[in-house]
């Protein structure tokens, strides 16, 4: 189970004879307090990776980009009426 569902079990022992609703605001405010550190610490490191990831995609397509265009031939095209 998850740790919320968890919390959810273990305010409603606490307090018996109330209704759901009160037991899940109580949980919240417990549940912000607990949370763990590392979990932010991680999503702060995938995004940075992300991050990482697509600035070195950007220098990939420059570096493509930067190629010489292919010569061409362009056709004059002339309306006639």
């Amino acid at each position: 189970m998850s740790e919320w569902m968890n919390l959810v079990k273990k305010v409603s022992k606490e307090n018996p004879g109330k209704p759901l609703k009160d037991v899940l605001k109580i949980a919240k405010k417990q549940y912000k307090k607990s949370k763990p550190a590392t979990a932010t610490k991680t999503a702060k490191k995938a995004k940075k990776a992300k991050k990482a990831k697509r600035v070195t995609k950007k220098r990939v397509q420059k570096r493509k980009s930067s190629k010489k265009p292919r010569k061409t031939s362009k056709r004059k095209t002339s309306k006639k009426n």
